[in-house]
């Protein structure tokens, strides 16, 4: 009988544990950059609109489409806006993990680069 591949989850968890990990100041620090960015982003009409249509295209998306395609959005147009859709989504296992695979890759270093 074929073995199950291991899930996505399961598999981003196992690689998690042996990540490194941000300092909880570094994750003050990337927070309150993060909500100052979204901030001055969500004044901007375009910005709440592509957020929208964004968000709209990954409804539809198992979780793990959803979290590819956040990936990707992520590279395009930044880690901000992609948070930014993430917390449209009202989703927080979404989020969460969202967050966890951006640390882990360390997307966030740059944000902690521009102290």
């Amino acid at each position: 009988m074929k073995e199950k591949e291991p899930s996505f989850e399961r598999e981003f968890l196992e690689k998690k544990e042996k990540a490194p990990v941000l300092t909880e100041i570094e994750r003050e620090i990337v927070r309150k950059k993060v909500e100052e960015e979204i901030q001055k982003l969500e004044r901007m009409p375009q910005f709440q609109e592509e957020v929208k249509q964004v968000r709209s295209e990954i409804e539809t998306l198992k979780p793990q489409g959803k979290i590819e395609r956040l990936l990707e959005v992520a590279k395009e147009k930044g880690v901000v806006f992609a948070i930014k859709v993430a917390q449209e989504t009202k989703d927080p296992y979404l989020l969460d993990t969202l967050h966890d695979i951006l640390a882990y890759k360390g997307y966030f270093k740059t944000l902690l680069k521009r102290r």
